[in-house]
């Protein structure tokens, strides 16, 4: 099955475009095809490429056919997804195995946010249960306001400021915001001081390091809680370009080099 007439056609300036571009080079003007493309993967798997170019180059490939399929019918779409969850089965193309590269000592597992939760206040256990959920770095949860929360049935968004002054939106049970209004009862900021101050992230720290030596025994900090979210993402579905925008990253390539490497 053709997947496009013209691959210059998908050759749209973003992040992708430089991996993107090393496939065309590959594919030396021949047809795109699916036996082309698992062609493609198959080399990558068995090249001496680091991990993370690999996974970005597949990313790549697998986004701008994705792109391409939008215009197509229903039938096209999913013929395209199924034969793609087909390539990352097949022993000789799907990816390389994948794991956090931050090492034990820099992330937080869901089993010991259980525990921290466990011993944990209300109020800072709903910091951590927040941090942990969405990945939010501690400034941009000490700044998220209600005003930029928006709630559509049981899910809510919650836009937020991060690094570079740049917006993106966090999605969040509506349940979550219920119980940081009766919690924190902020007027202005989801989480607030009992005087209705917006908290100082420094503060939070330190709550967060002193319960992870009470509860731990180790050192542990907000940012852990966010490497924790990212690698439960990673292992559960790879999807690298998606927990980019989550995580608010510039780039699918840092991404790809603080959380993928070859096990």
């Amino acid at each position: 099955m053709n997947l496009i007439r013209s691959i210059d056609a998908l050759d749209k300036p973003d992040g992708y475009r430089p991996a993107w571009r090393a496939f065309v080079r590959w594919l030396g003007g021949r047809e795109l095809t699916t036996a082309a493309v698992a062609e493609y993967f198959a080399t990558l798997k068995a090249s001496s490429l680091a991990v993370s170019t690999i996974l970005s180059r597949r990313t790549a490939v697998r986004a701008r056919l994705r792109d391409a399929a939008l215009g197509a019918d229903a039938g096209a779409r999913e013929h395209l997804e199924a034969f793609l969850r087909q390539l990352d089965h097949d022993p000789a193309t799907r990816p390389p195995r994948r794991a956090a590269t931050l090492g034990a000592a820099r992330i937080i597992y869901a089993d010991e946010v259980q525990r921290l939760l466990a011993a944990a206040s209300s109020r800072d256990g709903a910091v951590i249960e927040f941090l942990f959920g969405t990945g939010c770095r501690i400034s941009e949860l000490c700044s998220a306001r209600w005003d930029k929360v928006t709630t559509a049935g049981e899910l809510a968004s919650v836009t937020i400021r991060g690094k570079g002054d740049k917006e993106r939106v966090l999605e969040v049970p509506a349940a979550v915001l219920r119980r940081l209004r009766s919690l924190f009862d902020g007027r202005v900021y989801l989480f607030e001081t009992r005087e209705h101050g917006q908290f100082d992230r420094v503060f939070l720290a330190h709550r967060v390091a002193a319960l992870g030596r009470r509860v731990l025994g180790r050192k542990i900090s907000p940012h852990m809680l966010r490497h924790g979210y990212a690698s439960v993402q990673i292992a559960r579905n790879g999807m690298v370009r998606a927990l980019k925008d989550q995580l608010g990253h510039a780039s699918a390539q840092t991404t790809l080099d603080t959380y993928v490497e070859q096990r």
